[in-house]
């Protein structure tokens, strides 16, 4: 395993800058997801790390290694693809062992590592079969296989779950994490799906336009964005406009003055962000309303049964308010039906200033 180190890394095509002087520094080890939606570089730069595409300008170090010139097979990345990349006439054994057959390793050294990679991904009862006789998480699990068999110092995946369907792809990122800890390798993930990111990876950097908006722990991105969009790209907020009213304060466009707990660090003091699910609803005012509580009152416009929440969507003179409630075998949510003018409440300390 190795450390990756990017400095100052840039890359355009035919004019328009796809990566802009990024800088990371990625531990031993760790498990780093780049977020972002399509376009904003995110595996510009995982291509860059993997030397399938050489960068304008800027550095990128293994360790203390620099690698920035280097042919993709000169630098020990395992590379995952979206499609897989499978040899379709070959079995499942022979893909896996294919890297190593390239490297001229011996025979009996191919196959006792091809066997322990594909018991690491509990695929060896299936080593005598083709590609088309596999579903797609166990043609993932080969892919994997095939990333891990040669020890890496990195593991490089590019959307590598977007191809199976939702309950198959929970299934295998599991697996993913499980296997990326058993190895302690250092592993390095490109998704849109921000499920996928908080669920598997220890950091995140989310990434708009070629740079990096904000890098950190999935709890402490989701808890204290750093911007407008890590706040709507990272979960869902409700965003209330209006204008900072002095320390702690803010005025909505309605005239009423709320208070908040955070500011963004590139908060430009015109929204409002609150989680649906840091929102009390009630008839009237608050039953136990806290010391900090903020409280406006809004219309009921839809009620969404969504299975473990209900979703209430709210008109708050103008604006939309979303609040989920969770559902369970105890102390079920009160039920607010549409058209009723209720209160939605929280805590200042859960509202950040954007």
């Amino acid at each position: 395993m190795s450390s990756i180190t990017l400095q100052a890394l840039s890359k355009s095509y035919g004019g328009t800058v796809t990566v802009d002087r990024l800088d990371l520094d990625m531990r031993e080890a760790e498990f780093l997801a780049f977020l972002g939606p399509s376009g904003c570089g995110k595996s510009t730069t995982l291509r860059m790390i993997a030397g399938l595409a050489m960068p304008d300008s800027g550095r990128i170090l293994f360790g203390e290694r620099d690698v920035t010139r280097l042919p993709p097979y000169r630098r020990n990345a395992g590379l995952v693809f979206q499609g897989y990349a499978l040899f379709p006439n070959m079995t499942v054994a022979g893909n896996v062992a294919f890297g190593l057959q390239m490297r001229r390793t011996g025979k009996a050294e191919t196959e006792e590592r091809v066997r322990r990679a594909l018991e690491l991904v509990r695929m060896a009862h299936l080593a005598d079969r083709l590609p088309r006789q596999l579903s797609g998480g166990q043609q993932q699990r080969v892919a994997l296989a095939r990333a891990i068999v040669y020890s890496p110092d990195a593991l490089l995946l590019d959307e590598p779950l977007s191809a199976l369907d939702a309950k198959l792809r929970a299934e295998v990122r599991s697996e993913l994490r499980r296997l990326q800890q058993d190895l302690a390798l250092t592993t390095v993930f490109v998704t849109h799906d921000q499920d996928e990111a908080i669920s598997v990876a220890d950091r995140i950097a989310v990434m708009s336009a070629g740079r990096i908006e904000q890098v950190g722990r999935p709890e402490e991105i989701y808890a204290a964005p750093a911007s407008l969009f890590v706040a709507e790209f990272l979960g869902m907020s409700n965003f209330l406009p209006g204008a900072s009213d002095g320390p702690g304060r803010f005025r909505l466009a309605s005239g009423q003055v709320l208070g908040f707990g955070r500011t963004g660090a590139r908060a430009r003091g015109a929204t409002l962000a609150v989680r649906p699910e840091n929102i009390r609803l009630s008839r009237g005012a608050p039953a136990e309303a806290p010391g900090d509580c903020q409280a406006v009152d809004a219309v009921v416009e839809e009620v969404l049964y969504r299975g473990s929440l209900v979703e209430y969507r709210l008109d708050l003179g103008g604006t939309r308010l979303t609040v989920h409630r969770q559902n369970g075998d105890h102390d079920r949510p009160e039920a607010f039906a549409r058209g009723e003018t209720v209160t939605a409440a929280w805590r200042a300390r859960s509202a950040i200033l954007l």
